[in-house]
Order: structure tokens, then sequence, then C-alpha cells
């Protein structure tokens, strides 16, 4: 793989391979919204956000 190769999968929220992904998030609510906004984040469970499979 190369650096201009983009690889698309899907995962669980609890998955470890999320890990970088939601730190990057919560950097960037903290950075606009606070520091409550991490709060925030983990107000609701994973599965209320968790697609529908058909």
């Amino acid at each position: 793989m190369t650096a201009d190769t983009l690889v698309a999968r899907r995962v669980r929220w609890e998955d470890p391979a999320t890990a970088p992904l939601k730190e990057e998030l919560a950097y960037e609510y903290v950075s606009r919204y606070g520091e409550r906004a991490r709060e925030e984040m983990t107000r609701y469970a994973p599965a209320v956000f968790a697609s529908k499979r058909t």
C-alpha cells in the first residue's frame, strides 16, 4: 500500500483500529467546544449510532 491509497472498511466503534480516529475527533471537539465536549461524546452508547444493516 502506498501513501495515496485509501482503504475503507466497516468496523465496530469498539474496534482498536478506531482509536486514532476517536482521539482526533475528541481533540477537535474539545478545541472547538471546551472540555465538556469530551463528556458529550460519551453521553450515548455507540449502539445508538450504529447503522442498520439489511
